[in-house]
């Protein structure tokens, strides 16, 4: 084999001119070779990186006994450099006498070249201490070496020492100092050197660009690209395929074109690997079309354009056409590897094809991919999305060895399928048998404590995390800032993302809707504003999600004009963007602006979807306008959307709040006949209805509709039982309740706590009170109201002043302006007037018109004329028009004889246009409800009767 290959390199070697001494040696064909020859045959093993032919050569040269020194001995070390044999070309290195500048240089590049970074380092240290001086040539070697461990403290020992040796200025050097500093994420100060280049060649401003590209500045990199382009520098094949993923990663479609064009000017066009970059940009800009287009014009496919394709149209939505391409491959020869089989068989999971992903199952195990894990995973997460768990758990079981990406998979699953449970069992399983979680793993198990609502768990496994030696990444940060304003928790949401900053993480997109989402929540406006400034510093109002957010916030803050301005700035709108103003004019009362805004909405090409009908219809429904809402969802229905249940629960609240009671449960009958499924919302806006027209019975039948529906268990629903029964009369079933519900809130303990006290159990409020903290349920202001209520009712004024005072001292609840209400009414109904004008008196707080009016019905029951004009007189500066002050005031008079002042009310009254509103009682009479209005003989039945229906069949 040796001799066959020396005889053609024979034929083609043309001999050297040289001054140096020949060395023959005699070849077991007869020939002799000199040095030379040897060299052209190392060069060419090198070349072709046939490490096994180089040895034999090599081996050749030491039986002919041709001395390895010099320049001959620097070539065999370069023909292993070229092979990647580091070992063979560090024994030759070490066998060299004096090794000069060359060989110092090959070596040391050598092992930069191949990863072997701490060997480049050391060997430099002892260069350096050699009588050899290192040239401009071996800096670039030795500051990748340092990059690539990441070791910037030896990064700037070089750049000083080169700043000694005074050639920081040639642009070799400085262009190796700028990819050093950038690949170590010192962007600015790679920056600063990039800007100090006199001349920038090619290597400098592709150095800058992967730079900034490494450090996620994709902004700044397509910036410098545009410069290099404007100062006529132009990019090379490397350069073109660099620059387009952070295209993709901002969806600049404009400046992709433009590279696009360059691409095709320079003749780039037909290179395959550029082809698939270019169809990689436009899918994720959102332009499939032109990925579409590129990949057509791509002359010879292989199977990574074929996968970028496929994986494009998944990422647009459009999966069907992901899967007509997967066959198309198959038809064009093309074999299918682990990356496609897993892409098609993820979109079988997103278009939850079962029967389809079954077929791409089968065709794993015939093709022997049942093996691979990366596929395996596919196939659990589609199982998964397609709703078989089961399926997914044997798959899992079945897989010879199961990974940290196995179990993460498994686990994900059960944590998206609400599984919370089984995700957490899984984590537990995982580290039993050896598998140690990554920061994937620990991700996603803080999702599963936070969607079972267990926030401090979630955060003891964030700290957890970095005791296994696993620091938070940005998603981790998210997760938690995210998973704590989704439990309601935005105070201590907003607490983390300074946390985040002094950990060293920068906040992302998603950081950022976080964050804003929190901060409406509970109005923290200035938070928000806070968070609208670094938003405008880092540009990530281009986001049309962060810029949907951040209208969101400011419509939560009550501030719709500054709403409005960041929708104007938006250079995007999508559905959820106009959804998004739209609900915030609704939300505030806006609805002629939001009405105009849904049909510019059409105007302007997108159609308003599901969402954007039922924020229109709540915004009229519950800014009482519900006749208009009802309206709506006829027109709705008629441009072939079908409500869902949030369209039927934002007008059934509205005609609640407005106190159309009898609408409400009409409209809920309504939405069942319509076959739609009454959901919590429902329930929580229909029962006040029940409660604001006394309708026991029709309460009766919705709670066993809710007991049939299985939502017993959800607190928020059987509070608002507790609530109905309660203020429908009955507080025997608002007990029943009560003491049947499990895991009882504050919620539930305010709602059974105002319903004793609205009843006058003034000593079972007190004993439900400190049951309430023998349960370790900690009271809030609406439990004092109901205590303090109870007392006045029960006519406990000492116990009332003593919970009063507790609010503070002991509680940390200042009084709000309702307690002070309280204590008014609790002195007043004992009689001692002077003492609650004294108190008002004496309020840190404004007093309210439930102050005054409290104290005016007291006046009334006492007979006190003159506390009573003076009440009577400060509520009236209130509210002018409050028809009730007139009635206590006259009602005062009456008794106490003051004929003409009562005249002069009722004239008073008159003159301006009040009408006192009669009473009304209700009835239900063969499971129909009536109403009867003073004053009336008769009821309107058409309208006003409601016949009750049953669910319990």
């Amino acid at each position: 084999m040796l001799r066959s290959f020396v005889s053609a390199m024979h034929k083609t070697y043309k001999p050297a001119i040289s001054n140096t001494r020949n060395i023959s040696i005699e070849c077991t064909n007869g020939g002799t070779y000199d040095h030379n020859y040897y060299v052209s045959l190392l060069q060419e093993c090198g070349k072709i990186k046939t490490v096994r032919k180089g040895k034999q050569v090599h081996c050749h040269m030491l039986k002919s006994g041709v001395e390895q020194n010099g320049f001959v001995g620097n070539q065999l070390m370069n023909m292993y450099v070229k092979c990647g044999s580091m070992d063979d070309a560090r024994l030759v290195f070490d066998t060299i006498l004096n090794p000069n500048l060359l060989c110092w240089t090959s070596i040391i590049g050598g092992y930069a070249k191949h990863g072997y970074f701490q060997e480049a380092l050391m060997l430099f240290s002892q260069m350096q201490e050699s009588p050899i001086q290192p040239d401009i040539f071996i800096f670039p070697s030795v500051l990748k070496a340092c990059s690539g461990i990441s070791s910037l403290e030896q990064g700037k020992q070089i750049h000083a020492y080169v700043i000694r040796r005074g050639i920081e200025s040639d642009v070799f050097v400085a262009s190796a100092l700028v990819d050093m500093y950038g690949k170590c994420g010192i962007i600015g100060f790679a920056r600063l050197l990039f800007d100090k280049i006199s001349k920038r060649d090619l290597v400098s401003w592709v150095a800058m660009i992967a730079g900034y590209v490494q450090n996620g500045h994709d902004f700044e990199a397509l910036e410098i690209f545009q410069e290099m382009l404007h100062v006529g520098v132009k990019p090379n094949l490397i350069t073109i395929v660099s620059i387009l993923p952070p295209c993709a990663r901002v969806s600049n479609l404009d400046h992709g074109n433009e590279i696009h064009n360059h691409i095709r000017r320079s003749g780039f066009d037909s290179d395959v690997f550029v082809g698939s970059a270019l169809v990689d940009m436009y899918a994720k800009c959102g332009s499939i079309e032109n990925a579409r287009q590129v990949f057509d014009e791509i002359p010879e496919r292989d199977v990574v354009s074929w996968n970028t394709m496929v994986a494009g149209y998944s990422q647009n939505g459009n999966e069907d056409e992901a899967l007509k391409l997967f066959h198309l491959m198959q038809v064009a020869d093309m074999k299918p590897d682990n990356v496609t089989i897993a892409s098609v068989t993820l979109t079988c999971g997103n278009l939850t094809f079962l029967q389809q992903g079954k077929e791409i199952h089968g065709y794993i195990i015939r093709g022997g991919f049942d093996s691979d894990s990366f596929v395996m995973n596919s196939l659990i997460d589609m199982y998964s999305k397609c709703g078989s768990l089961v399926y997914a758990q044997r798959v899992f079981n079945k897989m010879s060895q199961n990974d940290v990406v196995s179990w993460n998979t498994m686990i994900t699953c059960y944590a998206q399928s609400g599984y919370s449970d089984e995700a957490i069992k899984h984590f537990t399983q995982m580290q039993l048998v050896g598998i140690q979680p990554n920061i994937v793993t620990w991700n996603v198990i803080m999702v599963a404590y936070f969607e079972n609502g267990e926030c401090i768990e979630a955060l003891e496994r964030f700290y957890e995390m970095q005791v296994a030696g696993i620091y938070p990444d940005t998603i981790s940060w998210n997760t938690l800032i995210a998973g704590y304003a989704r439990n309601g928790k935005s105070f201590q949401s907003l607490e983390f993302l300074p946390q985040m900053h002094i950990a060293g993480m920068k906040a992302n997109s998603i950081t950022i809707v976080s964050i804003l989402s929190a901060c409406a929540q509970v109005a923290a406006l200035r938070k928000g504003r806070e968070i609208h400034c670094f938003i405008f510093r880092k540009a990530f109002e281009l986001d049309v999600f962060v810029g949907s957010a951040l209208v969101d916030m400011y419509a939560k803050c009550q501030r719709v004009d500054s709403a409005r301005r960041v929708f104007d700035k938006l250079p995007k709108r999508d559905g959820v963007s106009w959804n998004t103003m739209i609900a915030s004019y609704a939300q505030t009362g806006q609805v002629n602006e939001a009405h105009e805004l849904f049909y510019e909405m059409g105007v302007a090409g997108i159609k308003p979807d599901i969402m954007s009908w039922n924020a229109i219809i709540a915004g009229y429904s519950q800014n009482g306008h519900s006749e208009t809402a009802f309206k709506l969802l006829g027109e709705m229905q008629l441009e072939g959307i079908q409500p869902n249940v949030i369209t039927w629960n934002g007008i059934i609240a509205g005609y609640t709040q407005n106190g159309q009671g009898y609408e409400a449960l009409k409209l809920f009958l309504q939405m069942q006949h319509a076959g739609a499924k009454a959901d919590s919302g429902t329930f929580a806006s229909i029962l006040p209805a029940c409660t604001c027209i006394a309708a026991l019975h029709w309460g009766q039948e919705i709670h066993n509709h809710i007991l049939l529906s299985g939502f017993e268990s959800d607190i928020g629903v059987m509070n608002a039982v507790i609530d109905m029964y309660a203020k429908c009369g009955s507080i025997k079933d608002a007990w029943q309740a009560f003491d049947r519900l499990s895991g009882r809130d504050s919620v539930s303990w305010n709602a059974i706590i105002s319903g004793y006290a609205a009843h006058g159990y003034g000593e079972d409020v007190i004993a439900l009170f400190h049951q309430m903290q023998l349960e370790e349920v900690t009271p809030d202001y609406i439990t004092f109201t109901g205590v303090l209520s109870a007392c006045s009712h029960a006519g406990m004024v000492d116990q009332g002043w003593e919970y009063f005072n507790s609010m503070s001292r002991q509680y940390g609840i200042e009084p709000r302006v309702e307690h002070y209400a309280c204590i008014v009414d609790l002195l007043g109904r004992a009689g001692r007037l002077d003492e609650a004008h004294a108190f008002i008196n004496k309020m840190p707080l404004r007093p309210s018109p439930s102050v005054w009016g409290s104290l005016l019905a007291a006046c009334r029951i006492h007979d006190n004329l003159e506390l009573g004009e003076y009440a009577a007189e400060h509520l009236f500066q209130l509210e002018p028009n409050n028809i009730g002050i007139c009635v206590l005031l006259s009602n005062i008079y009456a008794s106490a004889g003051r004929w003409d002042e009562v005249t002069k009310l009722r004239k008073l009254l008159k003159d301006r246009g009040f009408k006192k509103s009669p009473g009304c009682s209700w009835i239900e009479v063969n499971n129909c409800l009536h109403a009867f209005q003073v004053g009336h003989n008769s009821h309107q039945q058409g309208r006003k009767s409601i016949v009750l229906e049953s669910w319990s069949e």
